[in-house]
């Protein structure tokens, strides 16, 4: 497997999930974000049904419905984009189910899942037999991703409680051949180094920290929100990986310099409006947030929904923010 082709030293995009009125999926609003990502966007891979596309709010069917939805407007523009899909679901026996029937439509180039929302971290057995059974599925070579979000962790064990909601990196190691590569969102660059330190290439979900990511503690890439609406993760994230994470020439020193600015401004606008409405699940207000951006820059229709939750919160003050730090994209 030629590690670099597969999974691109870039942004895998995680993309909102756009529903109707009715909670069906929006697939002309689905077109219209892979037309925006592919025209002015610089997107080449798409993480679909992750976190921000509201996974857990989504039956078994949506997510099928949503992965295919996704893999047929990217044949209609020519397969631009990779396809990274989320078979996550309730139980190990249905998200077994789920990236059978994923693998099986065509047109995915990888699957994750996240183990720790149907599995316990205090059973390791359980959860090397899940990944077992999986790569048995699937093959030899199929990609499949492990993603660590403590968020989405279902059962906590009675081990030191950060500890409990992340996968364990001796785990990981032993699960090395059947995990291909591994998306972190722990925010804990110790976790995150002992992830990288296995050898399998590791993305990060803190774009708050992404530059010393790829800098500091060798990831692979990102799955970075703000992808959504501004390409500066994806601008980063490939000058970095032609410098091999080294600092850049005196040529593009200038150039990185002033994206890592845009992106701590960008930082700075995306989470000050989470951290300000503690009520509600962060990737909640994020995917309501980056729908609101992309219907301000008339992207997506104004009605458009991400959740069959209320997702009205949003103030004008959050809006203001969001334009002043440059987030609602240009697409004229």
């Amino acid at each position: 497997m030629n590690i670099n082709s597969v999974f691109p030293r870039d942004n895998l995009v995680p993309i909102i999930t756009p529903l109707l009125s009715n909670d069906t999926i929006d697939t002309n609003a689905i077109n219209q974000l892979l037309n925006f990502h592919i025209t002015y966007m610089e997107t080449r891979a798409l993480w679909v049904c992750g976190g921000i596309g509201l996974f857990f709010d989504l039956s078994d069917q949506q997510r099928l419905q949503v992965v295919d939805a996704f893999v047929q407007a990217n044949q209609l523009y020519g397969n631009k984009l990779k396809i990274f899909a989320g078979a996550t679901s309730e139980t190990a026996t249905s998200t077994l189910e789920n990236i059978k029937k994923m693998k099986e439509m065509g047109g995915v180039d990888g699957i994750f899942v996240a183990p720790l929302y149907f599995l316990s971290n205090d059973d390791d057995d359980e959860v090397r037999s899940f990944f077992k059974s999986a790569r048995k599925m699937i093959g030899p070579n199929y990609p499949l991703i492990l993603y660590n979000n403590p968020d989405f962790v279902r059962a906590v064990s009675f081990k030191e409680e950060v500890a409990s909601k992340n996968f364990q990196p001796d785990v990981l190691q032993e699960l090395k051949g059947t995990v291909s590569a591994v998306k972190d969102s722990s925010c804990n660059p110790t976790l995150f180094q002992q992830y990288t330190s296995t050898g399998i290439p590791v993305y990060t979900g803190e774009e708050g920290r992404l530059i010393d990511c790829l800098t500091k503690y060798g990831a692979h890439g990102c799955v970075a929100g703000l992808g959504n609406i501004s390409p500066t993760c994806v601008q980063i994230t490939r000058l970095l990986h032609t410098t091999n994470g080294n600092s850049p020439p005196p040529d593009d020193a200038e150039k990185m310099e002033l994206l890592s600015e845009k992106l701590k401004k960008e930082c700075s606008a995306y989470w000050g409006i989470v951290h300000a409405h503690p009520d509600k699940k962060p990737v909640v207000v994020m995917a309501a947030l980056l729908l609101d951006c992309l219907v301000q820059a008339g992207v997506l229709e104004d009605g458009s929904s991400t959740t069959s939750m209320e997702n009205d919160f949003l103030t004008e003050k959050d809006r203001m923010m969001m334009k002043e730090a440059g987030l609602i994209p240009k697409t004229k």
